[in-house]
């Protein structure tokens, strides 16, 4: 999905009516796909780092998809 749909005004009322407590908060297309993605990354990531940290064993799962006819 495009990041420009964020400015739809029908996503926009739609978002309004899932989440109100944004209110007036929605972010412009720039926002989200540069600081907001950006923090949200580095959030996540550092979730995934502590949780590495504590693990006693690793495990690597592969997948060989492809979609080549």
């Amino acid at each position: 999905m495009s990041f420009n749909i964020i400015e739809n005004p029908e996503w926009q009322t739609a978002f309004r009516n899932l989440r109100p407590g944004f209110e007036p908060f929605i972010p412009s297309r720039k926002q989200l796909s540069e600081s907001l993605l950006n923090n949200e990354y580095v959030r996540i990531k550092e979730q995934i780092d502590m949780q590495i940290a504590k693990a006693k064993f690793y495990s690597l799962m592969t997948d060989g998809w492809s979609n080549i006819y």
